[in-house]
């Protein structure tokens, strides 16, 4: 948040830090108690995914809410500011979210979903869905280069997608066995990244023929 520091934990609340060596990092009273994954758009506003519903309080892990322009401490819907909450058709839950040019992309874990800021206080974002059956594994399983998102799937598919297209899963020869050996119950610590010196993405992931923690790669 300019020079200072946003964090929310996962499955925790939203921290503010000054960026002052001395100081401690403190909650943002009225940001969601559970928040699943944030991130901060180029409007310098707050976006929560999988998070406590405003009226009821009740945890919903495909709620998104946004704070007010400007504000990452307001959280309260009103006629007159651009806070806001919207919910996601479908079910599963809310995995990580990705900045895609001038939008947000969503993922579930089932599906990809498409945020468009439109500014408005009646409706600040709108979500469309993008496809079903292309999920997302972990909340970095996924790397967005040259507005062109590549992830992995909770079924181990590898697959890619450019705005204004369908997603689409990618040919990879070695799949059998990175899906056959992937540690079991392990996929949500696999990182994505790019490396642009040669233009690849790789996904970091745990083999289980080396234990639990991530030691091997894909490269495409």
């Amino acid at each position: 948040w300019g020079e200072n520091l946003l964090a929310s934990p996962r499955g925790g609340t939203l921290y503010y830090w000054a960026g002052v060596p001395a100081s401690v990092a403190t909650s943002v009273a009225n940001a969601p108690d559970w928040i699943d994954y944030m991130m901060v758009t180029p409007e310098r506003q707050v976006l929560a995914f999988g998070c406590n519903e405003e009226i009821s309080t009740t945890y919903n892990p495909l709620c998104i809410r946004g704070s007010d322009i400007e504000d990452y401490t307001d959280w309260t819907t009103t006629p007159t500011n651009n806070a806001f909450e919207h919910i996601l058709e479908g079910g599963g839950r809310i995995v990580a979210a990705r900045q895609l040019g001038a939008y947000v992309a969503v993922w579930t874990d089932h599906s990809l979903y498409l945020g468009q800021y439109l500014g408005d206080p009646g409706q600040a974002y709108r979500f469309d869905s993008q496809g079903d059956h292309c999920g997302l594994a972990g909340p970095n399983a996924v790397h967005v280069i040259n507005q062109t998102a590549y992830w992995i799937t909770p079924d181990y598919q590898f697959m890619t997608w450019t705005l204004g297209t369908a997603p689409v899963i990618m040919a990879c020869p070695i799949r059998n066995d990175f899906k056959d050996n992937l540690a079991a119950a392990q996929y949500e610590k696999i990182v994505a990244t790019s490396v642009s010196q040669f233009g690849e993405i790789w996904w970091f992931y745990p083999d289980s023929r080396d234990g639990l923690e991530n030691s091997r790669f894909v490269a495409y």
